[in-house]
């Protein structure tokens, strides 16, 4: 009996030692770094209609990195970036903001210097529009913080990628004459050789492109295409999930997730300090 039970004790002590031990060591260590991150960033609320945080992770020190997924051109995207750079730098004081596109120091005084506000702010805000300005050197104009953006590009790729850009600009209005000719000549084969089918799956996918026909029943129609055509659309992973949400969103009653939605909203009034629930 006593050698059984020293064998059992000497058994758990191997499954512990050499088996349990790490996995149990590493589930403890990630959740401690969960733990520290969310100290970390205890108390930074994000509406929700200006982003999400999505992920967040602890390395071992005290300093706080913040990376802001980036729409490049989308008007509304790059306010929303410009609302959560306030956000952060009211509650943080940053004192640096690192974005790409930019090397070294990014010089915002050329606009934030104007003495006017409501010309300041107008040829801001048309530049946002057009997709020439970025959600933080919005904020750094509006806000007068001119010197808090610093680029983060390498001085050689950076200036390379500049010389190719600006050779292909070059060449445009040469290439643009070569592309329609190529159009008309596609447009030619297309009348010699489509049968109605083809035409048929043409016509809509003009259709998608010019807003004409949403954009979960192009899918289906395409799905249809595939089907007939033998492809499985289960390899193409994204089409397939979008044809499910598609699906899904059909059997939504959205009557029902407005009272649920209602109900959300009183239960974190009740339950949110005032101040939290005030920003959301």
């Amino acid at each position: 009996m006593f050698s059984k039970l020293t064998a059992l004790i000497t058994i758990t002590c191997f499954l512990f030692s050499f088996i349990l031990a790490q996995p149990l060591q590493a589930s403890l260590q990630a959740r401690n770094e969960e733990e520290k991150a969310e100290h970390a960033l205890s108390g930074l609320v994000i509406p929700y209609a200006y982003g999400r945080i999505s992920e967040a992770r602890y390395y071992g020190s005290g300093r706080v990195v913040i990376a802001v997924q980036d729409m490049h051109c989308h008007p509304e995207t790059q306010r929303n970036i410009s609302k959560i750079r306030s956000l952060l730098d009211g509650k943080y004081a940053l004192n640096r903001i690192y974005v790409e596109g930019a090397i070294g120091p990014v010089d915002t005084s050329w606009l934030a210097d104007a003495g006017d506000k409501e010309l300041k702010q107008h040829i801001a805000d048309s530049l946002v529009d057009q997709g020439r300005l970025t959600g933080s050197e919005y904020y750094s104009i509006l806000s007068n913080r001119t010197g808090v953006l610093q680029g983060i590009e390498d001085e050689q790729l950076y200036k390379g990628a500049v010389v190719q850009l600006d050779r292909i600009l070059e060449k445009r209005d040469s290439v643009a004459p070569v592309l329609a000719g190529m159009k008309t000549h596609l447009e030619t084969i297309k009348e010699k050789y489509y049968n109605a089918r083809h035409r048929k799956l043409g016509d809509l996918i003009a259709r998608s492109k010019s807003g004409t026909v949403s954009t979960g029943k192009y899918y289906l129609l395409l799905k249809k295409y595939a089907d007939n055509l033998g492809v499985d659309i289960e390899d193409y992973r994204n089409i397939s999930l979008l044809l499910e949400l598609t699906r899904m969103q059909d059997e939504l009653s959205y009557k029902r997730i407005g009272t649920e939605l209602q109900e959300l909203v009183e239960t974190l009034k009740q339950r949110l300090p005032y101040k939290a629930y005030n920003v959301l």
